[in-house]
């Protein structure tokens, strides 16, 4: 009889959680589950996308420069006459050109630089390995060097 009244007593009791709080739980742990998954990554995508960025006007800027001293009688002054001459559409933002006087074969020392500090150096380094760490002025800088001939 005893054990009766204990299974009894149970089915009255109010023991557990409300509906409600269940819910505030649920949504609690939604909300954890979306910083993790989707604010983590989506830095480390901005990041990479960056990076890509960089190493690709790196690479048009090298081929812009190459056709500027195959078609042009003077040497490149700046990074802004390849796009007065149309050899690119626009100056990529952050980007500069150093040309040295060339040797006695006519090869001339170019110097792309990016100046921002937006932008990690390894993953550039990882899709460019031409490219160096430096610094331009005091300001750190990503420098691709490379010859060209006139």
């Amino acid at each position: 009889m005893k054990n009766l009244k204990t299974l009894s007593s149970l089915k009255n009791s109010k023991s557990g959680f409300t509906m409600v709080e269940l819910l505030v739980a649920i949504a609690i742990i939604a909300l954890l589950i979306v910083v993790a998954v989707y604010l983590t990554p989506a830095r480390s995508v901005v990041s990479n996308t960056k990076a890509v960025q960089v190493a690709q006007n790196f690479v048009n800027l090298k081929k812009a420069v190459e056709a500027y001293f195959q078609t042009e009688d003077n040497a490149l002054s700046n990074v802004q006459e390849l796009a007065d001459k149309k050899y690119i559409s626009h100056v990529p933002n952050g980007f500069s050109i150093i040309v040295d006087g060339s040797d006695e074969l006519g090869n001339y020392k170019v110097q792309i630089i990016y100046l921002k500090d937006d932008v990690d150096f390894e993953k550039v380094k990882g899709m460019l390995p031409d490219v160096e760490e430096g610094t331009s002025n005091g300001t750190r800088a990503i420098v691709y060097t490379f010859n060209v001939r006139k």
